[in-house]
């Protein structure tokens, strides 16, 4: 999975919607290794759950898109927001 990793909060912002096409291209097994990668980063567990269902949303609404934008606003104030 060269190129998807998430080097930080404010680079999976940036990124996310090119990790969201290159998550989509990912075989079953693929994607189970990718949701353990993202689970296991530094960030608080309600966050990670944003992150993995925005990149599984294949609706049209974007909702977990909204959410992911209310957090960075508040991470851009206080970056200790998303940490455990």
């Amino acid at each position: 999975m060269i190129g998807m990793e998430i080097k930080s909060f404010d680079y999976f912002m940036k990124t996310k919607e090119a990790l969201k096409f290159y998550y989509i291209l990912l075989s079953y097994n693929e994607k189970r290794e990718y949701k353990n990668y993202v689970y296991n980063l530094p960030y608080k567990e309600n966050i990670k759950d944003v992150m993995w269902c925005y990149l599984n949303d294949q609706s049209e609404e974007n909702i977990y898109e909204f959410s992911l934008i209310n957090i960075y606003n508040a991470y851009k104030h206080n970056k200790k927001v998303i940490y455990e």
